[in-house]
């Protein structure tokens, strides 16, 4: 068990450390020089604190962080502008959350991720545990808008929205009431809508330029058919003192099918995806020379991490699943030497187990090769053990799917 763990952690790091693209963009340094140069488009989820640059295809990788820039932008993609602000950390975590309905001010140094600009700009943090948004109009400093979830008595939560009087006073848009502002939720979509409208009705002054934000994208979801050649290999035992028994049911080539889901997380240019699988297997076999049988008809749920690598056409692809004991069989049942054991023991359960895969896809189609460990399906019986392994060679066909801007 501990190998097959270190091999999924292996996959993941692998895909951590996979190389993101350098995309044209520009940094703004402390004496406000502008340099045009390659960012290493790493997609942030966070904001982040620091990124690499170079200036050419062949220059020297570099860094550029909070110290050195004020401001730096991948072209027609993402915009990050330092600032030094007051911010409250208050935690979002219900079991976290104090008693008191003030923000908690800290004043800090930032790269904001501009989501839209003009009359009034619009601006983001993510740090893994918080999400802050924060404005400013005209040419007023960056300010949090106010939002904050607190405890009230021993199990209430009540919520501080003065985001919603914030935008009354200092953003209002036209025909705007203050009714109306209790319907704008602290989120992206709704804030940018609101502030968009607001430049638009300003608009023979100030231009509105949005920018590219992942948290608005809804997780693309991709909907797959998986036939498949499994080539499994069984045995089983009994170990009981006295009288064991052992039969070898060789290697046998079995049709497999599933459905896939598939969802693309909102990060890293949608290059990770959660996968689940639920996949219908049918094994019959019997050692040659021997009346023993085996019939297998199960649905089992592997639910899974995959992690593309994107070409220009094509891509390809690694993933990892684990399989609970808790699929679906239908009358399996087997039977070792029935000279000794006249009745078929009934499979209750088809074990758990891991696999690890890989394969490359074009368009609709997807071919992968898959592993899993081995699976022991007998184990609810006391004395009796089973070996059952799987090398699965499946094809993958998209009957739905959401593109993105980088899965075609």
């Amino acid at each position: 068990m501990r190998t097959h763990v270190l091999v999924l952690l292996a996959f993941v790091a692998t895909g951590c450390f996979a190389q993101a693209p350098f995309k044209k963009g520009y940094f703004i340094n402390n004496s406000n020089q502008k340099t045009e140069c390659l960012i290493k488009n790493d997609d942030w989820k966070n904001n982040p604190k620091s990124f690499e640059y170079k200036i050419n295809e062949r220059g020297e990788v570099k860094q550029g962080n909070l110290a050195t820039v004020k401001e730096f932008g991948i072209d027609g993609y993402s915009k990050y502008v330092r600032t030094s602000v007051n911010i409250d950390r208050s935690p979002m975590l219900t079991s976290d959350l104090s008693n008191t309905r003030n923000p908690v001010w800290e004043k800090d140094t930032l790269f904001l991720k501009v989501i839209l600009e003009g009359k009034a700009s619009l601006y983001y943090y993510d740090n893994g545990y918080i999400v802050r948004f924060f404005y400013s109009v005209a040419s007023t400093p960056i300010q949090q808008l106010i939002y904050k979830e607190y405890l009230t008595g021993e199990t209430g939560i009540a919520t501080n929205s003065d985001y919603q009087n914030q935008l009354w006073l200092y953003v209002r848009a036209k025909g705007a009431t203050m009714n109306s502002m209790r319907y704008i939720s602290y989120g992206v979509s709704d804030l940018e809508h609101y502030f968009n409208k607001y430049n638009t009705e300003y608009s023979g002054a100030y231009a509105s330029a949005q920018f590219e934000t992942t948290q608005d994208i809804q997780v693309p979801v991709n909907i797959r058919i998986t036939p498949g050649i499994d080539v499994t290999s069984l045995a089983i035992e009994n170990n009981f003192v006295g009288s064991p028994r052992y039969a070898d049911y060789g290697h046998a080539s079995v049709f497999r099918i599933g459905l896939e889901g598939e969802f693309l997380l909102p990060f890293n240019h949608h290059n990770w995806g959660v996968v689940i699988e639920p996949a219908y297997q049918l094994l019959n076999a019997h050692p040659k020379g021997s009346s023993s049988t085996v019939h297998l008809s199960f649905v089992e749920f592997p639910v899974g991490l995959r992690r593309y690598f994107v070409f220009k056409n094509w891509k390809l692809f690694l993933d990892g699943f684990y399989t609970n004991d808790y699929g679906l069989t239908f009358n399996s049942n087997f039977q070792v030497d029935p000279f000794y054991f006249e009745t078929p023991y009934k499979i209750k359960r088809v074990g758990g187990s891991f696999a690890i895969g890989g394969g490359f896809g074009y368009s609709l189609l997807s071919v992968e090769l898959r592993y899993y460990t081995s699976t022991n399906f007998l184990d609810n019986y006391i004395n009796w053990d089973s070996n059952y392994n799987r090398v699965a060679l499946i094809v993958g066909i998209r009957i739905f799917g959401t593109r993105t801007k980088y899965q075609k």
